[in-house]
């Protein structure tokens, strides 16, 4: 007889114990709130096109720079073909 009340309280503390689980899984389940705070969103349009800007400065510099050098060279040349010239004219003069 004391085994089947012992029985008969398992069974019904089981199933109380489900039911408070049940409960209890609905509250938790209700609950669940997330938040997030984002970071400001980041203008890419605005930062390519500062990159472009720089980078068309850079370039527009460096040809710059490369038609300044050639120019020189290209004079520099000039002088000394000029000046080789006159010394082959006056090789020729005096043979």
């Amino acid at each position: 007889m004391q085994i089947e009340n012992l029985k008969e309280e398992l069974a019904y503390l089981k199933k109380n114990h489900e039911e408070e689980m049940n409960a209890l899984r609905g509250q938790v389940g209700g609950e669940i709130n997330v938040e997030m705070d984002a970071a400001p969103g980041v203008d890419l349009s605005r930062i390519l096109n500062e990159m472009r800007d720089q980078y068309e400065k850079m370039a527009e510099k460096n040809r710059k720079d490369a038609e300044d050098w050639f120019f020189s060279k290209t004079e520099e040349l000039n002088r000394e073909v000029a000046t080789n010239s006159e010394l082959v004219q006056s090789g020729k003069s005096e043979i």
